[in-house]
């Protein structure tokens, strides 16, 4: 069976092109260390976390200088198009997919794990076949480690783990967001149950006075 063959199983045949403002990219088959180095600052580099965005846009460019055969032409046809943030991620989600013949997430979480465990997983590498990470596709990388992470598992539990594998997002984003969403409901519950005043007021009852210091409200007018 061929490469290509096994690409076009995986959903990701044709060619190793990624495509924007209407051109074609190829992508270098030789990228397996610059995917990895996405792969552990990458996940920081996305377009709704708190990093500076021109931290994250030198990560996408990084990977993309790479990854693609004529680095030049597309950062060329990004300034032409203008292109913004988004417009890069998706370009970079894009050559992932591609070398890894799998979906983004889960690329990147096979990617990590062999970043993680890098010594390790090359010798294992060269003890199963002889050749180590560097004579390695990024599919093949990632085939490794999945089949290293399955080892030993029952059905129940392989099953639990492809279930996480794919799962379509960043969990720790997505509990940042929700803690987030979260302590603004409550600063506007705090502020709708202190009449909209919850500028002006300190604890319960007081007024806040020209200059600093507080002062208890007046007594009402005695009738």
């Amino acid at each position: 069976m061929t490469e290509d063959e096994i690409r076009e199983l995986a959903g990701y045949g044709g060619p190793l092109e990624a495509e924007f403002a209407g051109q074609r990219f190829r992508i270098r088959d030789d990228c397996l260390a610059a995917l990895l180095t996405y792969a552990t600052a990458g996940l920081k580099a996305e377009p709704d976390s708190d990093d500076d965005p021109t931290r994250a846009l030198g990560a996408l460019y990084l990977l993309l200088e790479q990854c693609l055969a004529s680095f030049q032409a597309f950062s060329a046809a990004a300034q032409e198009a203008k292109a913004d943030l988004d417009d890069i991620q998706a370009v970079a989600r894009r050559v992932v997919e591609l070398s890894c013949a799998r979906g983004f997430w889960p690329s990147m979480r096979l990617l990590g794990f062999i970043a993680s465990s890098l010594d390790e997983f090359d010798g294992m590498s060269l003890r199963g076949s002889g050749r180590g990470l560097t004579r390695l596709t990024a599919r093949e990388a990632c085939n490794l480690a999945l089949a290293i992470c399955l080892d030993g598992r029952d059905e129940e539990s392989r099953q639990e783990f492809f279930d996480d594998l794919n799962y379509e997002g960043s969990p720790d984003a997505e509990a940042l967001a929700a803690m987030r969403k979260w302590k603004a409901e409550q600063e506007a519950a705090a502020e709708a149950a202190s009449g909209g005043d919850g500028d002006h007021l300190g604890r319960a009852g007081a007024v806040d006075v020209p200059g600093g210091g507080e002062r208890e409200p007046a007594p009402p007018d005695s009738q």
